[in-house]
């Protein structure tokens, strides 16, 4: 009986859902999948807008329906572009596709011809990412991106998988680097990658470096664990005392 209900759980919540009630309901995981359902059903376009105004985050299942129904220009060609592979990427001539397409994690697995190829296509669409994949052909990648700044180390390191994290990423970074990382609001995102993944080894061993910074709850509280991995006591407690004030 219990299996039962759990089947149909699915089906109950999207039972002849309309836009005003999830317009009411709540927004988080349940609305989201809400939503999708309510996606696969016979909606006009604008309904299917204002649905995905409703959408927290962002989710690919639902994108992918809401770009089948919507009129909207500008989400019918990211979603073409979205679902070009490398090799037609490497042929599109339009620049602002190529940057909707190709993810970084994308560009660090292309040759270095292509990597420059792709880099000079976006110079003037998206200047970040054109850096930072010039960069990828650097022999000295991850020195030479920290040196181009704090903010890029991290937007790559967070915008990556994890293998590529462990492969270019893992490395014991030198006290003043680390510190310097810590005063970007991105580090947060960068410790909870770092502290959960047992692979980044080298650089869970940078973070004990860490001084106190102006970091969340969430943070000091990851820091701490991170401590305690290599038995530092007296910092983990550092860490969580600060976590709680």
């Amino acid at each position: 009986m219990t299996k039962l209900l759990l089947l149909l759980f699915p089906l109950i919540l999207c039972a002849e859902l309309t836009l005003e009630q999830l317009q009411n309901s709540p927004s988080g995981h349940v609305r989201n999948f809400q939503i999708w359902q309510y996606m696969k059903t016979e909606i006009n376009a604008s309904a299917a807008d204002a649905a995905y105004d409703l959408v927290q985050g962002h989710n690919e299942k639902i994108f992918t329906q809401y770009a089948k129904k919507t009129d909207n220009p500008a989400v019918k060609e990211q979603y073409k572009c979205s679902r070009l592979d490398t090799q037609e990427l490497l042929r599109e001539k339009n620049a602002s596709c190529i940057n909707l397409g190709l993810s970084l994690a994308d560009a660090i697995d292309l040759s270095q011809i292509h990597r420059k190829k792709i880099s000079l296509s976006l110079a003037k669409e998206d200047a970040l990412k054109s850096k930072l994949i010039s960069l990828m052909n650097s022999d000295s990648f991850a020195a030479d991106l920290f040196e181009s700044g704090a903010k890029n180390y991290l937007h790559l390191y967070n915008s990556i998988d994890y293998d590529k994290r462990h492969k270019f990423f893992n490395i014991r970074l030198p006290k003043k680097k680390i510190n310097r990382l810590a005063e970007e609001k991105a580090f947060a995102k960068a410790v909870k990658y770092t502290v959960t993944d047992s692979s980044m080894y080298r650089m869970q061993e940078s973070l004990l470096d860490l001084e106190p910074h102006d970091l969340t709850a969430e943070s000091y509280f990851f820091l701490a664990l991170n401590a305690l991995r290599f038995k530092a006591t007296k910092k983990a407690m550092f860490y969580l005392e600060i976590a709680q004030k």
